[in-house]
């Protein structure tokens, strides 16, 4: 039989062993509270991201044809992206990782959003917010989107002021000048009204010159999009009006244009202003060039006198379009050539050729002639028929067309057949 001591011995040895089987349990136990407590706090789990908190909606203009526009708030976007970036990379778990830093910023950069809409809008329009992004990352960043379409309805637009052709025209001065087809048309904006006073205006079709009848676009100019800012409703076609250039008459254009009546007052005016004109500016060359001999009389001045003037032939001669507004000359002429006697108290004399002009003439809608007598004047006077020719053909050049008018009644009923 064992003794006391010995059974005590046991025991103890026994009671030891549980003690250390106890503290074993313990401390494993501890280790995985701690494993596990470390594991949570370490494990990367990745981020369900809502963008409505980076996205705001924002309107220009009014009812109808208001703007949106979106503004992404990318810098606050990317710093939630960066901390979800470090916690990944300080986690634990997963102890190999398949992501890197690169792999964030690249996500980053692929995410953006727009509008399904954003131009003519009114309210109670539905419109969405569309997030796009690169899938392939986000799975792999473990990385999702709590909404990839964000509906909203547009709301609180305020209505447009309406401006209407009458306060677009109304202090809209016209400017006309000139007679056809040499009519200048300038518009001059004389509103003092907002926004009309900063508007210009275009004509359409643009030119230098105008005839009577022409009709033309007037178009208001102005920014759209400031005017929509600003919450100005402008009708379509309110912007442009049609106007028709006025004019009582126009140039004479054609031989046509003047009628008899018209013709016979111009060569008795031409007539007149022939023989009464200063024939001692023509005298000398012309008594020169047909050879004649000439006297002054003691006072030193020429005393040469036209007599019997015939008429030869008329033309009227018109500016070219190309050559309006580029040469400083009447649109048209009407030339009567005339063969003129000259000669000095002494009765020597001869022939000779001179041309009278009147210089724009007009014709209004029932016919009626304008000579304008005041522009009668002799133009040329030559003993040689030659010289006169080229005399009007320097003048006029290729910057006129001419037309033959018809005086051939006129001089065989007032001058014969010779």
């Amino acid at each position: 039989m064992k003794d006391d001591e010995t059974r005590r011995e046991e025991y103890r040895k026994r009671r030891q062993k549980v003690f250390w089987m106890r503290l074993a349990l313990l401390a494993g136990f501890i280790l995985l509270i701690i494993f596990l407590i470390i594991k949570n706090s370490k494990t990367y789990s990745g981020m369900n991201l809502d963008m409505t908190s980076y996205l705001k909606v924002h309107y220009q203009g009014y009812d109808g044809v208001a703007k949106a526009q979106l503004q992404f708030d990318r810098q606050a976007f990317e710093i939630t992206v960066d901390k979800v970036k470090s916690e990944y990379l300080s986690s634990i778990w997963p102890l190999k990782k398949s992501a890197t830093a690169d792999d964030f910023d690249a996500f980053k950069k692929s995410v953006s959003a727009n509008l399904s809409r954003d131009s003519e809008l009114k309210n109670g329009d539905e419109v969405s917010i569309v997030v796009d992004y690169d899938r392939q990352l986000a799975d792999l960043l473990k990385m999702s989107m709590k909404y990839e379409d964000i509906p909203f309805t547009v709301a609180d637009l305020a209505e447009g002021i309406e401006i209407d052709s009458d306060a677009i025209f109304s202090d809209l001065t016209i400017s006309v000048n000139g007679i056809s087809p040499m009519i200048t048309l300038e518009v001059i904006n004389e509103s003092k009204t907002e926004p009309v006073n900063t508007f210009t205006y275009e004509v359409t079709p643009a030119k230098d010159f105008y005839e009577r009848g022409d009709w033309v676009t007037i178009k208001a100019v102005y920014d759209k999009e400031a005017m929509v800012a600003a919450h100005y409703a402008i009708p379509d076609g309110a912007d442009e009006m049609k106007y028709m250039i006025p004019g009582d008459k126009s140039y004479v254009k054609y031989a046509d244009d003047l009628d008899e009546a018209s013709i016979d007052k111009a060569i008795e005016l031409a007539q007149k202003c022939l023989l009464e004109s200063n024939a001692n500016e023509y005298g000398l060359r012309i008594f020169t060039d047909a050879h004649l001999p000439y006297a002054w009389e003691g006072t030193g001045d020429y005393t040469f006198e036209w007599s019997n003037a015939r008429l030869l032939s008329g033309y009227v001669e018109t500016l070219k379009d190309e050559y309006m507004g580029v040469v400083s000359k009447p649109y048209n002429y009407l030339e009567l050539a005339f063969e003129v006697h000259i000669s000095q108290a002494n009765g020597v004399g001869c022939d000779a050729e001179a041309v009278v002009c009147f210089d724009g003439m007009t014709v209004d809608d029932e016919g009626n002639v304008d000579l304008n007598e005041d522009s009668v004047q002799v133009f040329a006077a030559s003993y040689s028929d030659t010289e006169i020719k080229r005399t009007i053909r320097g003048w006029f050049g290729d910057e006129y067309s001419i037309n033959r008018v018809d005086v051939y009644e006129w001089m065989l009923e007032n001058q014969g057949e010779n």
